[in-house]
């Protein structure tokens, strides 16, 4: 306030010394005696009246003109500035969908957060098998989960042992305690919802099971499922999965799919993802190794060492309401296929393109740079072609993580987990978005089918 009063005194003071100097000089120069009347109007009341008028001019300019001129000009530029209106169908591709649930049971853990620790700490690892082994009568590396009772299966499956084979006995067996958490969060969540029609499940199963024991096996998956939720059967649907595909594409593949025409139908129904395998079955080894895929220290170095596991997801309506209080649920992007020109087990140089470019398409997906990204789970191994076509991909996109603290590779620790190692990646890296204050997404790299790979983000709460 004193600077502008000085300002003003300063200019009435240039105005009366200015118009003062300039009519003495100019009476002078005509020789004219002014009257006292004359004198004080040249002298005092027009600099006076000057000065009025500049004080009105620029009280003028800040008021009233500066502030119109501002917003003219501010207009194109917010207008640049803003970012366009996205299409319905660039919303639809960026579609998230809440994970409601994400339980698993690995050899490395029965939880999301075990199995985190025991993957970052090396601890879980394949290890010399006690059951199975090779033609030459040694023992098998494989990751067989040491606390699993296939017997379990029988209070719910009396006839299991006789009409099931092994690997599909120790595959239900490892899913019952998946399963049962995960009804009890769909409870929970069925719970909260007031609205109408009340949500149904849809199911997708995916358990690595002979063709002759898929129905029954569906069948069982679906009644354990509705007695553990309390829902009559009618609300629980098996939905088909592609027969042409490879176990996780088919998965994924169909996922996408019913979630799509969900959001289109505004269904409020819930999907829920089944994944069931174990490799450790005399018969499965035997066609590992006959094939050339077994790990072997001499003849295949490079080769498969055996797992097992469950992994159970359910994924709500886009819109899914969350109650004000509560954390944000972790959000999962829609999934990025593609297929490679050969299998990543043929002989020959391993190529990274194709999983380079579903890395970045998986990226720009969920409008998520390199420097944003948190975390890379994935269902690879460290000692096979797996292992060299990720960091292929890694390294060509520059991804600021560190190998040890921010990148989990699921088959260095739990072996070979067939179509389980997607799902249960998907838990780990919801899990770590969830814990994740920063909000940084977390990758997901889908590589255990022989073709095909998939790429899904997933992030703490709605993307903005």
């Amino acid at each position: 306030m004193a600077g502008k009063l000085l300002k003003a005194l300063a200019l009435l003071v240039l105005l009366l010394c200015g118009s003062s100097l300039l009519m003495l000089w100019r009476w002078d120069a005509q020789g004219h005696q002014p009257s006292t009347g004359e004198a004080l109007l040249y002298l005092l009341v027009l600099p006076l009246m000057l000065f009025a008028c500049l004080l009105l001019l620029r009280w003028a300019w800040q008021a009233v003109w500066l502030p119109g001129l501002a917003a003219a000009v501010a207009e194109p530029a917010a207008a640049a500035a803003a970012p366009p209106a996205r299409s319905a169908e660039e919303q639809a591709r960026e579609r998230t969908h809440p994970v409601l649930s994400a339980q698993l049971r690995l050899s490395a853990g029965s939880s999301a957060s075990e199995v985190q620790d025991a993957v970052q700490s090396g601890k879980a690892a394949p290890g010399v098998d006690g059951e199975l082994r090779g033609a030459r009568g040694l023992p098998i590396l494989a990751a067989r989960m040491a606390d699993l009772d296939p017997s379990a299966l029988e209070a719910s499956w009396p006839d299991a042992e006789r009409e099931l084979g092994t690997a599909t006995r120790r595959a239900l067996a490892a899913l019952l305690e998946p399963l049962q958490r995960s009804a009890d969060d769909i409870h929970q969540a069925l719970a909260a919802w007031t609205q109408e029609p009340a949500p149904s499940l849809r199911l997708l199963l995916q358990t690595g099971c002979a063709a002759r024991e898929s129905e029954a096996v569906a069948q069982w998956v679906q009644q354990q499922l509705a007695e553990a939720t309390g829902l009559p059967l009618e609300r629980l649907r098996i939905e088909p999965l592609p027969a042409a595909a490879e176990p996780a594409q088919a998965l994924w593949q169909a996922a996408d799919r019913l979630l799509t025409l969900l959001q289109r139908e505004r269904s409020p129904d819930l999907l829920v993802l089944v994944a069931a395998h174990s490799h450790l079955a005399e018969d499965l080894v035997e066609r590992w190794e006959a094939e050339g895929r077994l790990f072997d220290a001499e003849r295949q170095p490079k080769g498969l060492m055996p797992g097992e596991g469950a992994a159970v997801l359910v994924l709500g309506p886009a819109d899914w309401p969350v109650a004000g209080d509560e954390p944000p649920l972790p959000h999962l992007h829609r999934p990025v296929l593609a297929q490679r020109d050969k299998s990543i087990e043929a002989a020959g140089k391993v190529g990274h393109q194709v999983l380079e470019a579903v890395l970045a398409q998986t990226l720009a997906l969920g409008r998520c740079g390199v420097e944003a990204l948190g975390s890379l789970v994935c269902d690879a191994d460290r000692h096979g072609p797996r292992n060299t076509e990720l960091f292929g991909a890694v390294l060509a996109h520059k991804l600021p993580l560190d190998p040890i603290e921010d990148m989990q590779l699921l088959g260095a620790a739990c072996g070979h987990l067939g179509s389980v190692g997607s799902v249960a990646a998907v838990a780990l890296a919801a899990q770590r978005a969830a814990a994740d204050e920063e909000h940084r997404p977390s990758l997901i790299l889908g590589l255990n089918d022989l073709q095909a790979r998939l790429g899904l983000l997933v992030r703490r709460g709605a993307p903005a």
